[in-house]
């Protein structure tokens, strides 16, 4: 007897009704399990970063449709890989022993890829998991935009795996069969993406209220000038808010409310985060200070006041990278900012400038030392340049410049003088934290941009403000840089405003 053609195929096999039925609910069933567990585990990751990690995910419209149309595209495919599990085990088995083997391949084949791509799909989400808490992926990678495909050709390729070994019982049906799946895949697909299991809103409101920048609709500041802080030093992280009237004190983002700035408990707070430390820690103690960019000079410089009554001299205002592309909220923007060393309380000091003024004594008949409250006296003594800051703008030595005029002429004076000039920084009390923040930040460069042209001359180094400066290859140089070009500004307020007008006398 001779063999014929396709022997080995055996009949074609059509399951009945009732179990096609019966795959398709069971389809449904664990399309939607699944999806719903997608989405709930992705709210909850997104509520723990933000709660553990204090990392910011806030979903937009487009994202809401990316992620429910791809979940549900990705839950589909595995409930309907459950279906065809239900089919392919429960259908007719034809009565030739060599055919039967040819449902168990397909149902091998079903088994195998639903197990292989879980595995892979849960290292996959894992990875990217890892990666977005440890680096803030987020914030180099749009996953909509860039990679968004990705996970789609994910699902399709997982789909046409499920009837890889479905031609060998459908036969003349198969492309049928598959057309059909591939149907109620995309109908499965938009009918559970439309679906709102969760107002991702409400999420995004929580998140809000958990960082005053959001709840208090602040206005954050940007900056060239730039400085990290290493987290082993003891810092601690204040808001300065601005309601439209007056600016408000915020120390932890669970403290309700804010508290003004001349408030008792503020002293009180202070005091206590400085008393928590250790005696060793209190001098390396820094705020960390967010501050509205609309609240005045003023309000900034009597909390500075409050620090310094309190013993704390150190803040470093928290600031953006000047055009970056990085959002505020960006993990490295938390601890770096323009840094700013607070004048001592100069008590003492003025009571003796005001017995000498009820004395009549003029300020050439003293002889004054030169340090500590006095230090505008050796500034005086040197190559000095005043820079006023008011609602006019910006005054050299009496004279309107612009941003960038100033920071020419600053840099030409200090590569003119060696390094060896003193600025005098005189801001208007009614001026905005953004112009007076600019106008040090201005003054600041013009030093930094020396110091680059002398270590790329000297020593053929990239000089960034205090990049680096612990490295222990680099800390002579490094050393040299900043006493040859060392920064000296003195910021005409208070003490220091009411002792020049004295001297000028």
């Amino acid at each position: 007897m001779s063999l014929q053609k396709g022997f080995l195929r055996g009949p074609q096999l059509k399951p009945d009704g009732w179990l096609i039925f019966s795959g398709a609910l069971l389809s449904a069933v664990i399309t939607f399990a699944f999806y719903f567990f997608f989405l709930y585990f992705a709210e909850a990751l997104r509520k723990a970063l933000s709660d553990i990690l204090f990392t910011i995910l806030l979903m937009e419209e487009r994202d809401v449709k990316f992620h429910g149309y791809s979940l549900a595209l990705l839950s589909s495919v595995i409930g309907q890989s459950f279906g065809l599990r239900l089919i392919f085990q429960n259908i007719k088995r034809p009565a030739d022993a060599k055919s039967r083997l040819n449902p168990r391949l397909s149902l091998h084949i079903v088994d195998t890829t639903l197990w292989y791509w879980l595995y892979w799909c849960t290292k996959l989400l894992f990875v990217l998991g890892i990666f977005f808490t440890a680096i803030s992926l987020q914030y180099d990678l749009n996953i909509r935009e860039d990679i968004g495909y990705v996970f789609f050709l994910f699902s399709f390729v997982w789909f046409l795996n499920n009837w890889l070994g479905a031609y060998r019982i459908l036969r003349k049906n198969y492309f049928k069969w598959l057309f059909c799946a591939f149907l109620y895949l995309i109908l499965s697909s938009v009918v559970f993406g439309n679906v709102r299991l969760i107002d991702h809103n409400t999420l995004n409101q929580y998140i809000k209220r958990s960082y005053p920048e959001y709840r208090y609709e602040m206005q954050l500041a940007e900056s060239r000038t730039q400085i990290g802080l290493r987290r082993f030093r003891p810092n601690t992280k204040v808001h300065l808010i601005w309601n439209g009237i007056e600016a408000k004190v915020l120390f932890r983002k669970s403290d309700l409310p804010p508290l003004r700035i001349n408030d008792p408990l503020v002293h009180k707070k202070v005091n206590q985060i400085r008393s928590s430390l250790a005696e060793v820690e209190q001098d390396y103690l820094r705020f960390i200070i967010a501050a509205d960019t609309r609240i005045p000079t003023s309000s900034i410089l009597a909390f500075e006041h409050v620090l310094s009554t309190n013993g704390v001299d150190k803040v470093l205002y928290r600031t953006s990278v000047k055009n970056s592309k990085y959002p505020w909220h960006f993990p490295l923007f938390q601890r770096t900012g323009f840094p700013k060393l607070i004048s001592p309380e100069c008590l003492v000091a003025q009571q003796t400038l005001y017995d000498f003024k009820r004395a009549g004594h003029k300020a050439n008949q003293i002889e004054w030392p030169d340090v500590g409250c006095y230090r505008l006296i050796s500034f005086l003594q040197e190559n000095r340049v005043l820079v006023k800051n008011d609602s006019s703008g910006l005054r050299l030595n009496g004279t309107p410049v612009g941003e960038q005029e100033l920071l020419n002429i600053l840099a030409n004076l200090i590569d003119k003088y060696e390094g060896d000039l003193n600025v005098l920084y005189q801001p208007h009390p009614d001026v905005s934290f953004a112009e007076y923040l600019k106008g040090r930040d201005i003054i600041y460069q013009s030093y930094i941009a020396n110091r680059k042209k002398y270590a790329l001359d000297k020593y053929g180094l990239e000089y960034e403000y205090a990049d680096r400066y612990w490295d222990p290859r680099l800390r002579d140089q490094y050393r040299d840089i900043r006493w040859t070009y060392p920064i000296a500004i003195l910021e005409l307020t208070g003490w220091n405003l009411e002792f020049y007008n004295y001297l000028k006398e």
